[in-house]
């Protein structure tokens, strides 16, 4: 029969030696008595300010790390240990670490809340070619989450990426990312997601979720892996002839300054037909 002993202390530094570790040093008992009789104050003088909620937290560092930031670049930012940064995040889809945590301590989220992206974030590029190659690989079957855990990042990281597409915003990732993402990209979009291990319902409803929203394939892309980086490129996967020959007419009139009737001629296209096609689509092109 074995029985089991209680974990030590990993320090004797912190609160969690007494109440987690039951240690009973004079000066780890002294620190915990010492906080106590604050915490009694405090609560008294209706000053207690405790533990806050860690949603706002969460959130403000996961748009740090969406600006370029890292968990440790936040936590000396901040001046509060990684772990404190680290608890805070969703767990990775592979689920070894713990849940992120729902409260945390008041004077640890003001410290995490003044941190600014413009003081920490890593150099950053045009996020274009990186959202392109992950809607492209969504498009193909392989699930987000998958693709983030490949890529080495958190799911709602992407889906921050990808809502500020969807918004017509612009954005910007690390250059680590972007290389990441483009040898991801290489790896996997000669390869069926089922081959390797993805699940067929999931990968079906990955592809769904592409085709909802117009999401071009690895398929469309390697035609044009020249511009898959280029912001200017604007791809025409299962766009309406109708849509395109409106854009065209607005980006000839911005260019050339000619009139719908010579647009018109120029496309190949009645003067009435490029009306309609304009005022189904809301584009204004002046007469």
């Amino acid at each position: 029969m074995t029985t089991a002993t209680k974990p030590l202390p990993p320090h004797h530094d912190k609160l969690t030696c007494y109440t987690n570790y039951h240690c009973r040093r004079p000066e780890c008992v002294d620190r915990y008595n010492r906080y106590n009789r604050s915490r009694l104050h405090s609560q008294a003088a209706g000053t207690w300010e405790g533990l806050v909620d860690a949603r706002p937290v969460r959130d403000h560092v996961i748009a740090l790390l969406a600006a370029g930031a890292t968990p440790h670049g936040v936590a000396i930012q901040a001046r509060v240990s990684d772990k404190a940064v680290r608890d805070l995040l969703p767990p990775p889809p592979s689920g070894r670490r713990y849940p992120a945590k729902y409260r945390v301590a008041k004077a640890t989220a003001d410290k995490i809340l003044a941190v600014q992206a413009e003081d920490i974030a890593a150099p950053l590029i045009d996020a274009t070619g990186t959202i392109r190659r992950i809607q492209a690989l969504v498009a193909d079957g392989w699930p987000l989450n998958c693709l983030a855990e490949q890529v080495g990042l958190y799911p709602k990281y992407i889906y921050e990426l990808l809502r500020r597409t969807q918004a017509g915003e612009s954005s910007h990732v690390a250059r680590s990312t972007a290389r990441q993402a483009a040898d991801l990209f290489e790896e996997l979009r000669t390869q069926k997601p089922a081959r390797l291990g993805v699940n067929r319902r999931t990968a079906t409803r990955a592809r769904h979720y592409a085709a909802d929203r117009n999401w071009a394939p690895t398929a469309y892309w390697n035609h044009y892996l020249d511009a898959i980086d280029d912001p200017d490129f604007i791809p025409e996967y299962k766009k309406p002839r109708a849509q395109t020959i409106a854009e065209d007419a607005a980006w000839i009139m911005r260019t050339s300054g000619l009139d719908k009737e010579q647009i018109a001629v120029r496309l190949g296209i009645s003067r009435d037909y490029l009306q309609q096609v304009l005022t189904a689509h809301r584009v204004e092109v002046a007469a």
